[in-house]
């Protein structure tokens, strides 16, 4: 019996052009493959693993101010700011200082009353707008981690309003300089509720409530600069329903243009789904 053992050409020719396309697409691979792990690796990752460790090349520790001679803390800014005359005079006085430091509690929650809209609105001062707006431009850092349990009812009122009345009246004052948490914490941070956050009018035998700002958070409105900080187990809880306040968040509630968020978290550690998170209630369920 004889077997014909001859190779047809046509089909060694496709074999071998296969196997040096193969061969190519292999190397284009394990040079890109080499190529994103060392981008990983440079950015805290272990290739071999795939784990990430936590670190990346850009992080640095926040610069801190709390040894410097160029601040005052908040106490001596309200003092100034409740015998001045207008955003000039605070301006004058502050000459020099770069920061104003928040040290406690009572410092963070005078801040909130101060720049409030219910400052401004019931103060009876025409400069009292004028001279909020100067307080939002400051520049802020805290100085220690704050513990905002011990304010027990006096709520942190969210800073920045804007708005428009039933007769088409804008008001605003937005957050536009910078609070630079220094790497520290706020604890329990308890923000104002429903009565602290509308705008109350009455229109005959109907009272109309509008929210001071669209947003529900530490900071309505940021044009500014907010870095560097951390929240640990706050508190946000609005259990009136409201249609024109849906929206809500921790921290920042609109990063508007300009605004920059850097290097900030939120912790919630609580056990609790009751005590635990953003507490809301929208229609008939929450």
């Amino acid at each position: 019996m004889e077997f014909n053992l001859g190779l047809n050409k046509n089909l060694v020719k496709k074999s071998i052009t296969t196997f040096v396309i193969m061969l190519f697409a292999f190397g284009v691979f394990a040079y890109f493959a080499e190529s994103k792990a060392d981008n990983l690796e440079n950015n805290g990752y272990n290739y071999q693993s795939m784990s990430f460790d936590g670190t990346y090349d850009w992080e640095k520790e926040p610069t801190q101010f709390t040894s410097n001679d160029d601040y005052i803390t908040y106490d001596s800014l309200h003092n100034i700011f409740i015998s001045s005359v207008d955003a000039t005079d605070i301006n004058n006085a502050l000459s020099g200082i770069q920061f104003i430091r928040f040290d406690t509690a009572e410092e963070l929650y005078q801040f909130s009353v101060d720049v409030s809209f219910d400052n401004v609105y019931e103060s009876g001062d025409p400069e009292m707008a004028s001279k909020v707006s100067y307080l939002l431009s400051l520049d802020y850092v805290l100085g220690q981690d704050i513990d905002y349990s011990v304010m027990k009812s006096r709520a942190f009122i969210p800073i920045g309003y804007s708005f428009a009345d039933t007769g088409s009246n804008n008001y605003e004052n937005i957050f536009t300089g910078s609070f630079d948490g220094q790497g520290f914490e706020i604890r329990n941070l308890y923000l104002a509720g429903h009565d602290d956050i509308m705008f109350e009018e009455d229109q005959g035998s109907e009272t109309i409530y509008t929210p001071l700002a669209s947003y529900y958070a530490m900071f309505t409105y940021n044009q500014g600069t907010v870095k560097n900080l951390g929240l640990v187990n706050p508190n946000l809880e609005i259990l009136q329903v409201n249609s024109d306040l849906t929206k809500l968040a921790n921290l920042v509630g609109e990063n508007a243009v300009g605004g920059i968020v850097d290097h900030v978290y939120v912790i919630d550690n609580r056990e609790s789904v009751i005590e635990a998170g953003i507490r809301y209630r929208v229609g008939s369920s929450s």
